[in-house]
């Protein structure tokens, strides 16, 4: 899961240009490191980073969209919002859950 996959899958969730995507690489290192740190020892990064970084751009847009940085346009009466689309928060679990910890369990590498 590289911050350039992450960036990538979050503009396209957000409808944004890659260099607008690119003005929130500080949150794709963030959601990145919230992923890594919720795996599980031994989970395949590798064989999975598509999957890793498409949960880091929904993790990305849980906090975008709870910030109120999407954007709206308003021509005359017609009001258009950059609004959330389906599934629902937290969906980032659901597309790696099986690669998290238990939720409350902590790993320490000693």
């Amino acid at each position: 899961m590289t911050i350039e996959a992450i960036l990538e899958e979050f503009g396209k969730l957000c409808a944004l240009t890659s260099e607008q995507a690119q003005q929130y690489a500080s949150l794709a290192e963030a959601a990145a490191g919230a992923i890594r740190s919720r795996l599980r020892p031994g989970a395949d990064c590798g064989e999975n980073s598509g999957r890793l970084a498409l949960a880091a751009a929904y993790w990305m847009r849980e906090r975008y969209e709870s910030s109120g940085s999407q954007s709206s346009v308003r021509l005359g009466e017609l009001s258009v919002s950059a609004g959330r689309s389906e599934p629902s928060p937290d969906e980032w679990r659901l597309l790696i859950g099986e690669l998290l910890l238990p939720e409350g369990a902590q790993f320490f590498c000693v």
